[in-house]
C-alpha cells in the first residue's frame, strides 16, 4: 500500500516510490495586513536528523480597509522515497506582519489548509 501516516506533524511513507506532495495553506488576519505568508515542504532522508527545505511558496497582500485579509500559497514537491523507514516529510508556515496575529485557516467543510500525497510510481 502507498498510504502515508502522520504522528506529531511528521509524515511517514508505507512504501517506496516517487510521490507528488502538495501543501496548501490559507492564512489570515482580522485587523492587520497579512503580508509575506510563507509555506514550506520539508523533507528528511535520515529519519529526521536533518531537514531540507524542499519547496517554498509565498503570498503577499495588503489590507487597507482594516478588516479580514486572507491569502494562501500552494507548493508542490516530487519526493523520491527510496527507503520508507528513513524518508519523512513535514510542513510549516511562517508569517511576517506588524501584528503577529496571523491565523492558519481551517474548516471541516472545505479544504483551506491541506496536504495531498499521490504515489506516482516505483522509485
Amino acid at each position: 500500500s502507498g498510504a502515508v501516516t502522520e504522528s506529531s506533524g511528521i509524515f511517514t511513507f508505507a512504501a517506496t516510490g516517487v510521490y507528488r506532495i502538495q501543501f496548501c495553506a490559507q492564512m489570515g488576519a482580522e485587523s492587520e495586513d497579512a503580508r509575506h505568508n510563507n509555506v514550506f515542504i520539508n523533507t528528511s532522508v535520515d529519519t529526521g536528523s536533518n531537514w531540507v527545505q524542499a519547496a517554498y511558496g509565498q503570498s503577499c497582500t495588503k489590507n487597507a480597509a482594516g478588516n479580514w485579509t486572507i491569502n494562501g500559497a500552494t507548493v508542490i514537491h516530487y519526493f523520491d522515497v527510496t527507503n520508507a523507514s528513513t524518508h519523512l516529510v513535514k510542513f510549516s508556515t511562517a508569517s511576517y506582519d506588524s501584528s503577529g496575529d496571523i491565523k492558519l485557516m481551517g474548516s471541516t467543510n472545505e479544504n483551506e489548509t491541506y496536504a495531498e500525497f499521490i504515489r506516482l510510481g516505483d522509485t
